[in-house]
């Protein structure tokens, strides 16, 4: 038989559909989870039944796991060698496959929210123009804590989450924001102390200014020790990350840092990416329009947190 079809069609680009879809489908059941249908003429490539399951079955794994669950990183789990479009297409054809969106965990007790209410009544005519900002942010060679839509398999769910387990390395980012723009930034490559903390503050702060920090254990150094420099601090309300303008620094830099679900093989490469990006931050006028527009937001969100009875501010 395929000779007689080899003399009739010489080129296999010119086998009709339905025979391009049969000898397709045979390879897919000799190859296994590997194997992919091609339908000739330039015709999407399919997966085998066999390759589908397989996929969904890892999407089900990384999810009991609380693993990030991308398509790439699903098919080196099954070893499959087609193209990322074709695995999206075949997990799209499982009904209970669909992507999602980890929640960030926000503990939203009435004390919390009491407490946010009274830390706006305090602040309210706090001088924000003249404020500097300071928190801290993890990056691991792996991909971004940071809240990405994936997939997930509906029967198993998706929990939200505090922080990922960082694996393979990571690196700790220590950012002051100031009215325009970046004070000072540093990149730890160890578990951060109070030490780091106090380092970074005393070479970005004098006397007379002022910082919003949060109540991190490894802060408690600084707050001690900062106000006999003449420095005053402002200390941010529990759970209160949407009260913090380098929090949406981070998200800015975590987005183009992992731009594409990015991973990195080294440290020594996340570190380089991340250098050319804050770089760019720093010089770019766009970006430190965005810094000050952040900074002036101040006033609306201690406001809106009044307005809201304590509920999260967006």
């Amino acid at each position: 038989m395929r000779s007689l079809l080899w003399k009739r069609y010489p080129q296999s680009s010119q086998f009709p559909f339905y025979v391009s879809l049969m000898i397709g489908a045979f390879k897919a059941t000799q190859t296994g989870t590997s194997g992919s249908v091609n339908h000739g003429g330039g015709r999407r490539r399919v997966i085998s039944d066999r390759a589908q399951r397989a996929l969904v079955r890892a999407v089900g794994r990384r999810n009991l796991c609380g693993e990030p669950t991308f398509v790439p990183l699903v098919m080196h789990d099954v070893g499959l060698t087609c193209g990322v479009s074709t695995a999206n297409r075949a997990l799209n054809r499982d009904v209970h496959i669909t992507r999602r969106t980890p929640v960030r965990t926000f503990y939203n007790t009435p004390n919390t929210r009491s407490g946010r209410v009274r830390w706006a009544h305090r602040n309210t005519n706090t001088q924000w123009s003249g404020m500097s900002f300071y928190d801290e942010s993890r990056f691991s060679l792996d991909g971004s804590d940071r809240p990405t839509p994936m997939l997930v398999d509906t029967r198993v769910g998706i929990q939200p989450y505090l922080h990922r387990p960082a694996r393979g390395g990571s690196i700790t980012l220590l950012l002051v924001l100031g009215p325009t723009g970046f004070v000072n930034v540093s990149i730890q490559y160890t578990n951060v102390n109070g030490s780091d903390v106090l380092e970074i503050m005393s070479a970005s702060l004098g006397a007379g200014d002022s910082i919003m920090m949060d109540n991190a254990s490894i802060h408690y150094r600084s707050f001690r020790e900062l106000p006999a420099l003449g420095v005053t601090i402002v200390r941010q309300p529990t759970y209160s990350p949407d009260l913090q303008p380098v929090e949406n620094v981070f998200g800015l830099i975590h987005q183009r840092v992992y731009a594409g679900n990015r991973q990195f093989a080294s440290i020594s490469e996340l570190v380089d990416r991340m250098s050319q990006i804050i770089d760019t931050m720093i010089t770019s006028g766009e970006d430190v329009r965005l810094y000050v527009r952040l900074v002036r937001s101040m006033p609306n969100r201690v406001q809106r947190l009044i307005d809201l009875s304590g509920w999260p501010v967006n």
